[in-house]
């Protein structure tokens, strides 16, 4: 057979830390000796996480040739990596707006915030991204901080929201904060509710 390797570079700048970073992968083509049998795959460091790998177009036979396939293995590549740019952008905009406790800086999928009603009543925010994202809004959980049913933290989904990809990655986070500020009200009050109807912990024996 016949291995034929083209290295693809491309320029990823985080925006949570770490600066800008040169990644590479090979877009490899595995031939028999007649050229009526390809494989192709794009060929990663070991090192590089799974949801940063970008999938290969596939190799038609009849009606494919390499110099087709560039194009197109390199808008793949690119196109994973503007997701992950927008993903890190995301969080940086929130960053701006609220108080920072954890930031997955190496895929920019999660990050948690601390939010303040006011001094009486504090609360943190997880923000988690899905694979789907900008097509789907990323999943909003609050938990209380001070107030423990249980001796665990209140937990609560903020409710669903309307969301376009379409939206400026600014619109997309002062929306997102827009909907935490609206729903702490809410969530403080539920949170009491409980502690109330929990009442006073048991006197120790």
């Amino acid at each position: 057979s016949l291995v034929w390797q083209l290295t693809l570079h491309t320029h990823f700048h985080s925006h949570t830390g770490g600066g800008a970073q040169l990644e590479a992968c090979r877009l490899v083509l595995v031939m028999d000796q007649e050229m009526k049998r390809v494989g192709a795959s794009l060929e990663y460091p070991s090192s590089t996480p799974s949801g940063q790998r970008a999938m290969c177009p596939p190799w038609i036979c009849g009606s494919s040739h390499a110099f087709d396939l560039i194009p197109k293995a390199q808008a793949a590549v690119e196109g994973k990596l503007a997701v992950r740019r927008l993903r890190a952008m995301l969080i940086q905009q929130v960053c701006h707006e609220l108080t920072p406790l954890f930031v997955d800086s190496l895929e920019h999928r999660s990050a948690s915030f601390l939010c303040s009603l006011d001094a009486s009543f504090e609360a943190v925010v997880h923000m988690s991204l899905p694979g789907t994202f900008p097509d789907l809004p990323p999943q909003l959980v609050v938990q209380s901080v001070v107030q423990l049913i249980d001796r665990q933290p209140l937990l609560e989904n903020l409710p669903d929201m309307r969301w376009s990809a379409a939206w400026a990655v600014k619109d997309m986070a002062q929306y997102m904060v827009t909907l935490i500020s609206a729903h702490l009200p809410v969530f403080r009050k539920n949170v009491m509710l409980q502690v109330q109807a929990q009442g006073p912990p048991a006197a120790a024996r």
